[in-house]
């Protein structure tokens, strides 16, 4: 099972955990309760960067809710922000469901051959850029700020190579991708970009 029931923000100021009566984020120096809602069911959750919003995932929502169960909190004030279906929380390598970029400017989230943008201060459900990508699994966000490159991945299938590409968004037009790099017996990947976002390390599985 995953480990996704508590969590530090990067810098180490707030720590969002999961009890037996609720989910709270708490200042970690002062021990604040800076959120509380009553959602032990709560299977996973992650802060953003900043610490400015945490996101969480239920097993199912709730019946009769048109309320998704991937769901969007911003942390002070508390309230929910956004919110998305989603049936299964799945592998380890591709939680959070939703990623922001390290200055919080834009997120992205995963959908069946798309990546989907938002603007990460004001995520909504409809997305702000879409950059479409037959059969894409996973998608990595380069440290840093502006210019904003990401690296997708589409694993090996029916014969045909695994494809690593790198993007700068938001310029996703056809045949717009800054590199492109083909794998064969490549179904897995981890992609580890270098602290200043000049690099990129692809490990394939």
């Amino acid at each position: 099972p995953l480990d996704t029931r508590a969590e530090y923000s990067a810098d180490g100021r707030f720590l969002a955990v999961v009890e037996e009566g609720a989910l709270r984020v708490l200042d970690a120096v002062s021990g604040a309760v800076l959120l509380d809602q009553p959602r032990p069911q709560v299977q996973a959750l992650s802060l953003s960067p900043r610490g400015s919003f945490l996101l969480t995932w239920e097993r199912s929502q709730q019946e009769g809710s048109d309320v998704g169960n991937l769901q969007i909190w911003r942390v002070a004030p508390a309230e929910l922000v956004c919110h998305y279906a989603q049936k299964a929380l799945g592998e380890k390598a591709l939680w959070p469901a939703v990623r922001w970029s390290a200055d919080e400017a834009i997120a992205f989230r995963l959908v069946t051959n798309e990546v989907h943008f938002f603007d990460g201060q004001a995520p909504t459900q409809q997305a702000k850029h879409k950059l479409r990508i037959e059969g894409v699994l996973q998608c990595a966000l380069a440290p840093g700020g502006p210019p904003y490159r990401l690296a997708t991945f589409v694993p090996e299938k029916k014969g045909a190579p695994a494809t690593v590409r790198l993007w700068q968004y938001p310029d996703f037009g056809e045949g717009r991708f800054l590199a492109t790099k083909t794998f064969y017996k490549a179904s897995e990947v981890q992609l580890m970009w270098a602290p200043n976002g000049t690099a990129l390390l692809i490990h394939t599985h």
